[in-house]
């Protein structure tokens, strides 16, 4: 408004007559055309704003959408509607609907995608339990908890005697120690304190100095090796249980696992939760055992080497132990221990073995399930002693009904019975679901415990000790795995051949369709029950062709939704061909290099005729011929 006011100064002049504001304000209305009066505008602004205006949006606003609940409600309940087609994909109403329904079921079946089940690595199982870490001893043991004395009053018995925590590293990680031992009297005891303080040593940076000195002792002093019921204590203190460790040799080991510590020494309280052992001071443990049965020989009986390999094989099955985690340090603890059999010994446990081993990962898995079951069932019985209690309060409760009046108790005794009809609905739905769980659960533990039994032969290398005990304990795993109602003998296991093996190709068609992953498992143990090409003998060879023959009938149709199927393929494949690349690389490599070397054949004469004398014998007889004539 104020443009239509104000004027230029420079384009007035003095004697320039200034309109009045009316005259102005009604030439401006009937020029233009264009401006309204201020009091129209702002009566349409009001209007735009009205309550009246508003509720009738809000009328129109509430029919729209009535319309639309009108519309969606009729879509559902339409036949063929697309929300029915969404909410139940597999149901279509209508006899024209179904069919088609089922061909798109096969259409789309075609495409379906299973999940993939098979791991590469073993799924392994909780050996050492974090909760139980450090139940026996900690760093702050001390020497004289592992019976060392001050005997002669010496210099050196005297600061072991009286050593503090913080005192331990100096002492343990200078290079006094394997010089200073010959004058302790106590030795032994003091050995044991340092290799029992190396398992819970935790400052990490001084552990390998601790490890040095230990495995210097060893080499210098064969006369001390860390006993057999010490190595299991450690094992136990990281969280293990003495019935895992010990396995089938429980009821003949007779020097069990002891409390190390005497009764005065208690670990200290743990202020937060564990996080388990070290690995660092696992695989020290480990090389100190290596290195024990390595640079001496017969330091241990049988029984007490039955009880090692069993306990490191199992070892290799925990969790922690993930993505080849001290693989190698195991292996060769392994083959320590094999190797360390004298031939008597070995003679007489190899058998046994082939059994302890070939069973140990299904008895230390049933062992727990079976505590996983008790578990679960005390939380049942409390939970039905609740129940219980709850059923008691319940009927004192109907009780008091029952005195208030008989017809409130009619009416009670209707909703219990119809309480009772739907609980037991619930509870058949409820065993319905127990059952198919336990279903899947079952069949999980036996693919892990199959992988796991794969793993363990993957641990024993494939040495001539190591080679029998891959086929034995395959064999009885093949049987434990594919539950036949064989009974192994020792008599087989000691005759076994390839041979018989063939008998476990008919369950691989089968178990093809069912558990792929379980397949991979029997596939893998299969290749190690053969062995190296290096140990077959002609004999062998010819028996692998015809397993290996057997194999290659088994018809593996590739799957796109199941790529599982197509892994074991791969895996069968790959069998085969190196059987047949090792066959081929068996046979004899002596050839002739020149024919002409090889001794001169006999030589067969024949006395041949000239053509003239034969043509004058001719003619000499045609002439007798002649005078026959006349």
């Amino acid at each position: 408004m104020s443009g239509i006011y104000e004027m230029d100064s420079d384009e007035m002049s003095d004697d320039d007559e200034v309109p009045d504001m009316p005259s102005l304000w009604h030439s401006a209305i009937h020029t233009n055309g264009a401006l309204s009066s201020p009091v129209s505008s702002l009566e349409s602004s009001s209007q735009s704003f009205s309550l009246e205006k508003l509720l009738t949006e809000h009328k129109e606003h509430i029919r729209v959408e009535k319309e639309v609940e009108e519309i969606r409600t009729l879509l559902q309940t339409k036949s063929g509607g697309f929300i029915n087609a969404i909410e139940d994909d597999n149901e279509l109403s209508g006899p024209a609907g179904k069919g088609l329904q089922d061909q798109h079921a096969r259409v789309l079946k075609q495409f379906h995608m299973h999940d993939s089940c098979m791991r590469q690595e073993r799924p392994g199982m909780h050996v050492f339990h974090p909760e139980r870490y450090l139940c026996n001893f900690d760093a702050g043991l001390h020497p004289c908890h592992c019976g060392f004395r001050n005997v002669n009053d010496s210099v050196i018995e005297k600061h072991v005697h009286n050593l503090e925590a913080h005192e331990y590293k100096q002492l343990l990680t200078k290079g006094a120690i394997p010089h200073c031992l010959g004058k302790i009297v106590c030795k032994d005891e003091f050995m044991r304190w340092m290799f029992l303080l190396m398992s819970v040593y935790e400052d990490q940076e001084s552990l390998p100095d601790l490890l040095h000195k230990v495995i210097e002792i060893v080499h210098r002093d064969p006369g001390w090796r860390p006993a057999v019921s010490d190595i299991c204590s450690i094992l136990v203190n990281y969280g293990a249980t003495e019935e895992e460790l010990l396995g089938k040799n429980e009821n003949h080991f007779s020097d069990r696992c002891k409390c190390l510590v005497q009764p005065n020494y208690k670990p200290k309280s743990k202020d937060s939760p564990s996080n388990g052992f070290s690995l660092e001071n696992l695989e020290a443990v480990l090389q100190v055992l290596t290195e024990a049965l390595t640079s001496s020989e017969n330091s241990y009986c049988g029984m007490e080497l039955n009880v090692l390999l069993h306990a490191v094989c199992l070892i290799s099955l925990d969790v922690r132990l993930d993505n080849m985690a001290l693989l190698c340090t195991i292996q060769q603890c392994v083959t320590a221990i094999l190797d360390h059999y004298t031939e008597v010994d070995w003679r007489q446990q190899r058998l046994y073995l082939s059994r302890m081993l070939g069973t140990m990962s299904t008895v230390a898995q049933e062992k727990q399930h079976l505590e996983a079951q008790d578990r679960a069932s005390t939380n049942e019985q409390e939970q039905l002693e609740a129940q219980d209690r709850a059923g008691i309060n319940e009927q004192k409760r109907l009780e008091a009904q029952d005195r208030a009046g008989i017809n409130e108790q009619e009416q009670l005794g209707a909703q219990d019975r119809a309480r009772t009809n739907e609980q037991e609905h619930f509870e058949a739905k409820d065993r319905a679901h127990t059952n198919e769980q336990e279903h899947l659960e079952a069949q999980d533990r036996a693919r892990t415990n199959a992988h796991n039994m794969a793993h363990i032969v993957d641990v024993i290398l494939p040495t001539e000790r190591g080679f029998y005990l891959h086929r034995g304990m395959g064999y009885v795993m093949l049987h434990s795995i594919l539950g036949t109602s064989q009974t192994v003998t020792d008599e087989e296991l000691s005759n076994l051949e390839i041979q018989d093996l063939i008998p476990f190709i008919d369950y691989i068609d089968d178990l093809l369709k069912t558990d792929p992953y379980l397949l991979s498992s029997v596939i893998l143990i299969l290749g190690k029950c053969v062995g190296p090409n290096i140990s077959l003998s002609p004999h062998e060879q010819e028996q692998l062709k015809s397993l290996m023959e057997k194999l290659k009938c088994i018809r593996v149709s590739d799957d796109l939704g199941i790529l599982d199927r197509t892994l074991v393929k791969d895996m069968i494949a790959r069998l085969t061909t190196r059987w047949n690349l090792n066959i081929q690389a068996g046979r004899s490599k002596q050839m002739r290099l020149f024919e002409f070397s090889s001794p001169a054949k006999k030589m067969k004469i024949t006395q041949v005729q000239s053509l003239q004398a034969l043509s004058d014998s001719d003619d000499d007889m045609e002439q007798g011929n002649g005078e026959m004539g006349t």
